[in-house]
């Protein structure tokens, strides 16, 4: 752990000395971003391993690691920086929604089904209605609410309350990888994961027309927008489905050049899918469970996957941490953790009544909720669609969901990895991992012993 602390200072220091050396010299095209690259690998790997002792994931030290070097602190990772590595946040994503799919086993998933619905139904419901009406109750404390005639006040509402449904399946795929947890509960909490992400998309749709129309009265719904979206989504699907056709063949014979078939799949979906109007997310979900549940190709993928996972993972969520505005949190923090303790209320008591009305295991019933507290990506792209298109109040009820994410995503993975754990459904560190080049057994005598 000293050598672990000492290399991460000095790794820091010697991109701030770099940094303070060039001064406002002018760099070559994409110079900071291949620094901040380099940092992030080291930096990333040494903080997650430093928490992991003390139970937390890895996902928290990226994301802390972010906070502390982003634009909002110590700045050493710049809005520039952040912007230039914008590719790799998409094939991050691309690659964990590989992962998604991957995991998805339709046997599996079959006894599940209705968990699955009763919670993500129930939850949608229950958390949109329940934190709307919230936001309302509130509203009179609430800085850039005060003085809004009723009209714009439904209109929060209704927004509020539909981005809060919104999860992180980005964590969630993070988290099940680092504890290689698999059963009941894991798939249950992963299916309602994805398949509430798809549902919210389709909703807030709806509703960001139905604020248009409360705040212009003249407006009208954007049937045509909501088809479009619609679109999308099949239109993603089907071409995820022939990827799974095109990489399945493949999968056996790439050998030791496996990662680099299974990134460079990430990374052409990535760089297609957006320019051709599909969802890459939708696109790779349907090409990772294609290749799972219709060819025997299944664990080629998950290898490949897991051997390039971890690397892509630390550079996803300490641009995540980077991006998050602390200053937000801040200026709202009362009002933010007001909102994240009413979702998680809500968050609990939907999905116990979820999965009470189906009779499924305790663990889903009493642990479930803690896998659903975590938002990142999602509800980010969420609140800047309402910050872009709602002038006035738009910006600050930006700046608030921020800071709630910003609770959300620090707590979540830890209480999602609290829950893995609890469920009996981790996979437990073996004795020499936690004790690694010290534990030797000796013939005769105890474990404890033998590691004294």
């Amino acid at each position: 752990m000293v050598r672990l602390l000492i290399s991460l200072a000095v790794t820091v220091g010697v991109v701030c000395g770099i940094l303070w050396l060039r001064g406002g010299a002018e760099s070559p095209p994409g110079a900071e971003a291949t620094l901040i690259l380099g940092l992030t690998l080291l930096a990333a790997h040494a903080l997650g391993l430093l928490l992991k002792p003390l139970g937390l994931p890895l996902v928290t030290g990226y994301l802390l690691l972010g906070l502390a070097a982003g634009p909002h602190a110590l700045r050493l990772i710049s809005h520039e920086a952040v912007g230039e590595l914008r590719l790799i946040n998409d094939i991050a994503l691309a690659l964990i929604a590989l992962t998604a799919g991957g995991e998805l086993v339709l046997r599996q998933l079959r006894p599940l089904m209705r968990s699955i619905l009763s919670i993500t139904l129930i939850q949608i419901v229950i958390i949109a209605c329940g934190m709307g009406l919230f936001f309302a109750l509130i509203a009179g404390h609430v800085s850039f609410a005060q003085g809004l005639g009723a009209r714009d006040l439904l209109a929060i509402a209704l927004l509020i309350g539909v981005i809060s449904v919104a999860k992180s399946p980005a964590t969630t795929i993070a988290i099940i990888t680092e504890t290689r947890a698999s059963g009941r509960f894991t798939e249950t909490v992963l299916g309602v994961t994805i398949l509430k992400d798809v549902l919210v998309i389709l909703l807030f749709a709806v509703v960001f027309a139905l604020a248009d129309v409360l705040i212009r009265p003249g407006s009208e719904m954007a049937l045509y927008d909501l088809g479009t979206i619609a679109f999308s989504l099949v239109a993603s699907v089907a071409v995820g489905s022939l990827l799974a056709a095109g990489l399945a063949p493949l999968l056996p014979r790439a050998g030791r050049q496996l990662p680099v078939l299974v990134a460079g799949t990430a990374i052409c979906a990535a760089a297609v899918a957006r320019p051709l109007g599909l969802d890459p997310l939708i696109l790779c979900i349907a090409a990772g469970f294609g290749v799972r549940n219709f060819t025997s190709r299944g664990r080629e993928l998950v290898l490949g996957i897991e051997s390039v996972a971890p690397m892509i993972y630390a550079v996803f969520f300490t641009l995540t941490g980077a991006g998050l505005d602390i200053t937000a949190l801040g200026a709202m923090w009362q009002i933010a953790l007001l909102i994240v303790l009413m979702r998680a209320a809500l968050t609990f008591s939907s999905t116990w009544l979820g999965s009470r009305l189906v009779e499924d295991i305790p663990a889903v019933r009493n642990l479930g909720w803690m896998g659903f507290i975590a938002q990142a990506g999602v509800t980010l792209g969420l609140s800047a669609l309402v910050a872009a298109h709602f002038p006035g109040w738009g910006r600050p009820l930006q700046t608030l969901i921020v800071a709630a994410v910003v609770i959300n995503q620090i707590v979540g993975p830890v209480l999602f990895k609290l829950a893995l754990i609890l469920s009996g459904e981790a996979a437990t560190p073996s004795l020499r991992d936690r004790f690694p080049g010290r534990l030797v057994i000796t013939p005769g005598r105890s474990v404890t012993e033998s590691t004294t």
